[in-house]
């Protein structure tokens, strides 16, 4: 007959009580406490037993494993009930034979030696866990097991799954504990601003509503947050100042290029100054911020989708529970069923019969196309919206344990990388040395007749701006990875480095040397416009690179996200349409060249200056440009709504009909 097995788990201050002994082979080993079932002998009886005859003191039995990882094992969560909680077994030996386990004796392991584990013995921790999260216990040292169980990076799935898990339990019981008055409260403001999104910008123009949405959505979030949050000096609520600035720029001007990336920048920043507010052990200087706003904001929809449904429906369980009467309940039922039917015999009449739609429709508040597709989409969109929204500021009522970070620090070996450093500066040189003889000399003769002097300088520009950025991975990677520890290496580091920034000035000064020799001829594009900021930022960010060489204290990720925001809302307010007209309509001036059909793609920010060409001397031109004019008139012409307010076409219309 199949010989049977207790085993007990003993944790007392995040040490694990483990019997140590060797195998039959004479191979030592460590492994939990450990008894045979005698025949007739139940397995409680035998834990029992064991406990009693090995360890002699008072014990108590949390749970038996509900899971086993072998069938011949029964486990067991054992607490040893003693008024000296480290009570010490290694002066203490014990010869012992458990089936083909030899023990000798027993001492306490501690959770942070990883390697007196065997790889079992982490198996039956896990397990632990998992019996731990679906009991609902909650001990002391179950972080420390967690730590020690999530840190295999071979067990990704099991873990994964564990963590899943745990947070569903989680969330249940935060959701049990959340009174029903803060919920339903939750769904009307999140129910009031999916309508108010759907009036705001469902098939509307983006304007003065973008901000004012985004200020409504922050307040529902403080709201809702409000026992979580500590309104104090915060990264998160400073991030709130870049986001509405974005925000109010949609307001402001009318850039096609600048409306659609606001549109994604004020997603990321809004997700991310939320997540730092609420949870404040959160580093916003880590790239681990972007996978917590892409994983949050899925992980939000995904779990909390239905619950203003579940919500509702327990609302009114809870509300039959008081006995309300079966002619309340009838009436209630009959409106819910009866509200689709109107709708649909509504529109039906309405369809019937012009004189009845145009008195609905003078109640309809602005629905004055009444049509099943029209009022189904709309619908569509609240509901939708309502969700999004219900779904993420639900979200944040739990708590963010992903688990610990076990990555480990990566470490360049140090000569490796200068070599590489030593032969790219090299080239570099060379680079240089070539470039200073003909480029910002003048050197004509060097370039070949097949270019002019322009085109040669375009055809390197792009090329220029990547080794520049390829330069500032370089960098960025070699200050954080290589191995610091012998003196002279780093100073010897941090020269060859220096180098390279010096080098990468000098690209960046060539790169924007041949763009403004490009443009001088063939005038200023939204492109040209952009990579001119794009390299102005470039060049802070390598200045900063370089005070950080030598000041290794230096916050560099911090300064460099803060410089990178601050680019971006400049670029945002100086007005790129008018630079663009203004600079090619004073290249026309000199050349008599200029592309009005480019004039024409460019934003309501533009109007001012094209102005200028209305009264032009070139009769072609100013027939192009007025024709262009009175078209954007009757584009402005159409009637907004208060909230699609934009200043930059307000300015406009005003300015052409004041020509």
């Amino acid at each position: 007959m199949e010989k049977k097995y207790v085993q007990a788990i003993i944790i007392k201050d995040n040490k694990v009580l483990m019997a140590y002994g060797h195998k039959e082979n004479k191979e030592p080993i460590n492994f939990f406490v450990r008894g045979e079932i005698n025949e007739g002998e139940t397995a409680n009886n035998a834990i029992a037993r064991a406990i009693t005859e090995q360890i002699c003191k008072p014990y108590k039995v949390i749970f038996k494993f509900n899971k086993e990882l072998c069938s011949d094992i029964e486990t067991y969560l054992i607490d040893i009930e003693s008024a000296n909680d480290n009570f010490d077994f290694s002066p203490k030996e014990i010869k012992k034979t458990v089936g083909n386990l030899n023990m000798e004796g027993y001492r306490w392991i501690h959770l942070s030696e990883k390697e007196k584990f065997l790889k079992t013995d982490i198996n039956y921790l896990r397990l632990l866990v998992e019996e731990c999260i679906n009991q609902g216990l909650s001990e002391n040292w179950l972080k420390a097991i967690e730590n020690l169980v999530f840190s295999y990076p071979n067990y990704k799935y099991d873990n994964r799954r564990l963590l899943n898990k745990k947070r569903m339990i989680e969330i249940k019981s935060i959701d049990a504990q959340i009174g029903i008055n803060e919920k339903m409260y939750t769904i009307g403001i999140a129910f009031i601003l999916a309508i108010i999104y759907e009036r705001f910008f469902a098939y509307k123009q983006s304007g003065l509503s973008i901000p004012i949405f985004y200020i409504m959505f922050m307040g529902f979030f403080l709201w809702s947050a409000r026992q979580k949050v500590s309104f104090k000096k915060s990264i998160g609520f400073i991030m709130i100042i870049p986001t509405l600035l974005i925000a109010l720029n949609f307001s402001i001007h009318s850039n096609g290029i600048l409306i659609f990336f606001n549109s994604i920048m004020i997603l990321i920043l809004t997700a991310a100054s939320t997540i730092l507010i609420r949870y404040e052990n959160i580093k916003w200087d880590n790239t681990d911020l972007i996978k917590k706003v892409f994983s949050r904001c899925f992980k939000s929809i995904s779990e909390n989708a239905i619950k203003p449904f579940m919500f509702i429906k327990g609302n009114m369980v809870m509300r039959n529970k008081k006995e309300i009467s079966s002619t309340n309940r009838n009436i209630l039922r009959g409106v819910i069923i009866s509200i689709p039917l109107l709708i649909v015999i509504i529109l039906l009449l309405t369809s019937a019969d012009m004189v009845f739609k145009n008195y609905v429709t003078s109640f309809s508040f602005g629905l004055e196309d009444l049509s099943i597709g029209k009022i189904t989409s709309h619908l569509l969109i609240i509901i939708i919206a309502f969700i999004v929204i219900f779904s993420y500021i639900w979200g944040f009522k739990y708590t963010c344990d992903e688990g610990e970070n076990n990555k480990k620090d990566i470490q360049w070996e140090p000569v490796t990388i200068l070599t590489i450093i030593f032969m790219i500066n090299i080239v570099y040189l060379l680079f240089s040395i070539v470039q200073f003889s003909y480029l910002y000399g003048g050197g004509n003769n060097f370039i070949s007749s097949e270019f002019t002097y322009s085109e040669y300088a375009r055809k390197g520009f792009f090329e220029l701006v990547a080794v520049t950025i390829i330069n500032f991975t370089i960098l960025l990677s070699s200050m954080k990875f290589i191995k610091k520890g012998n003196k002279t290496i780093n100073i010897i580091a941090n020269i060859f480095l220096t180098t390279l920034v010096a080098f990468t000035f000098n690209m960046l000064f060539s790169a924007h040397y041949k763009m403004s020799l490009y443009e001088q001829t063939y005038g200023f594009t939204y492109l040209r416009i952009f990579v001119h900021l794009f390299m102005l930022m470039l060049l802070m960010l390598f200045v900063i690179a370089l005070i950080g060489i030598w000041n290794r204290k230096m916050p560099i990720n911090k300064v460099l996200i803060v410089i990178v925001l601050s680019m971006y809302i400049f670029l945002n307010y100086i007005n790129v349409d008018k630079i663009i007209a203004e600079k090619n309509i004073d290249i026309y001036y000199k050349t008599q060249k200029i592309d009005v059909q480019y004039l024409r793609n460019l934003s309501y920010d533009a109007i001012p200056e094209i102005i200028r060409l209305k009264s032009d001397s070139n009769a072609g031109i100013a027939r192009e440009v007025n024709k262009y004019l009175e078209d954007v008139k009757n584009e402005l012409s159409e009637g907004n709504s208060w909230y699609e307010f934009n200043y930059s076409k307000y300015r406009a219309r005003k300015i052409i009909d004041q020509n």
